[in-house]
């Protein structure tokens, strides 16, 4: 299906702040887990454990990230839709009008 430029517009902007939350998403996780790494420096088994979990939260993250998007997408789809079948009807009462 074809998108009009607002909605390629909308597609660009979703985008852009999909990748500005999940870099910022990365960076507060990197500072809750500061104080954690630094006591974790001792212990390099406990450390992979800590970066496991820091990968998992970076990634549920970007995922719920990426959910909201395709829900924002969906609807600017379906709004869409509803804009299209509107301007059908409105033609299509013209057409009414015009052969009566």
């Amino acid at each position: 299906m074809l998108m009009s430029p607002s909605a390629s517009a909308a597609a660009a902007a979703a985008a852009a702040t999909t990748a500005a939350a999940a870099a910022a998403a990365a960076a507060a996780v990197s500072l809750r887990m500061a104080p954690l790494q630094q006591q974790l420096q001792h212990h390099p088994q406990q450390q992979q454990q800590q970066q496991d979990l820091q990968q998992q939260q970076q990634q549920q993250d970007l995922q719920q990230q990426q959910q909201q998007d395709l829900q924002q997408q969906q609807q600017q789809q379906q709004q869409q839709q509803q804009q299209q079948q509107q301007h059908q009807r409105v033609y299509l009462s013209c057409v009414y009008l015009d052969a009566s």
